[in-house]
């Protein structure tokens, strides 16, 4: 065992080396955290930048991070051959649908007016949905407010002219409801 050096005094005080060392390494990591996080509210101590109190070296408080920018809602795509795929969907205010037509089929009430420019917008629904045409024959629609509404198509075979071609019609339907 390692004997310690006598220390004048310390016959008087048994322990004082060890309590010594104890209280050292106790003053030791209060001036280390202080120096990190600064003084306690109302200690004095050194002035900061602008006079506030804590140390001259203290860096400024951490920022608050900003949230993530804002992605767009994805639109959802609602196929249309013989029939919607999905045939049920639920939206809420503001979130929009594509529907693209399969190219074996054509259409009839997707849009009121029978045609669709692209850039051309209507309301469908008094106004529960709206609808633009897109440059690429799709029907993009918007939910405006909350309700419920189907669509109702009628669907028939696509044929180049002059080809035999199968004589069917159906009516597809789309249920909507926005919250």
């Amino acid at each position: 065992m390692r004997r310690l050096p006598v220390i004048p005094g310390a016959r008087e005080k048994p322990g004082w080396p060890v309590r010594s060392a104890a209280w050292s390494c106790v003053l030791g990591i209060l001036l280390i955290s202080q120096a990190i996080t600064g003084p306690a509210a109302g200690a004095a101590g050194p002035t900061g930048a602008a006079g506030t109190p804590g140390p001259a070296w203290a860096s400024p408080p951490p920022s608050i991070p900003s949230p993530p920018p804002a992605v767009p809602p994805a639109i959802l795509v609602v196929q249309l051959g013989t029939a919607f795929s999905p045939a049920e969907i639920q939206l809420g205010t503001g979130q929009q649908f594509l529907v693209q037509v399969n190219q074996d089929v054509q259409t009839s009430g997707l849009s009121p007016a029978g045609v669709c420019p692209p850039g051309q917008t209507a309301q469908i629904d008094d106004g529960l949905l709206t609808l633009q045409c897109t440059a690429d024959g799709g029907y993009l629609y918007t939910a405006e407010r909350p309700g419920s509404a189907t669509l109702l198509v009628t669907v028939r075979p696509s044929c180049a002219p002059e080809t035999l071609c199968p004589q069917w019609i159906a009516e597809a339907s789309l249920r909507i409801t926005i919250t």
